[in-house]
C-alpha cells in the first residue's frame, strides 16, 4: 500500500469523441453545426480536429492507428437557438433522439453525430454557457 496522494481532477483539458471517418465527422460539425477548426492533425498516427469553444473550452474528434473506435457521449453544445441547431443535425446526416424540449432552467434536444457518438445542444435560460 502506498501513502502518495492522488490528486483530484484540475479541470477537463478537453472533450473528445472517436470517429470512424474523419472527413465525414469534420463536415457535420463545420458545416453542419458552425464549428471553427482551431488545430487539424493528420500525422503521428492521429487524424482529427480541435475546436475551441468561445468560453475557452476545447472539444475535439479523431481516429488514431491502432486505436478502436468506442462510441462515445455526453457533451451539452450551448447553443442560441436550439430548434434550429437541431434541425442542421438533421440536414447534415445527424439524428435526433429526442427533438427540442423545454425544462424549467433549458431548452435542449439529445442527438448523434455521423459517427454514432451521442450529444446534446443546449440553452441555458439565464442566457449563460460553460
Amino acid at each position: 500500500m502506498t501513502s502518495t496522494r492522488i490528486s483530484g481532477p484540475r479541470g477537463l483539458d478537453a472533450l473528445y469523441y472517436m470517429v470512424k471517418d474523419v472527413d465525414r465527422a469534420r463536415k457535420f460539425y463545420e458545416e453542419g453545426l458552425g464549428f471553427k477548426p482551431t488545430a487539424v492533425s493528420d500525422s503521428g498516427g492521429w487524424t482529427g480536429a480541435e475546436y475551441e469553444m468561445p468560453d475557452g473550452q476545447t472539444f475535439g474528434i479523431g481516429k488514431g492507428d491502432g486505436v478502436p473506435w468506442r462510441m462515445c457521449g455526453g457533451a451539452m453544445f450551448s447553443f442560441d437557438d436550439v430548434a434550429a441547431a437541431t434541425a442542421r443535425v438533421r440536414e447534415f446526416g445527424g439524428q435526433v433522439h429526442a427533438d427540442s424540449f423545454d425544462t424549467p432552467v433549458c431548452v435542449m434536444s439529445w442527438c448523434e453525430d455521423t459517427e454514432g457518438n451521442t450529444f446534446s445542444l443546449h440553452h441555458r435560460k439565464d442566457g449563460t454557457a460553460g
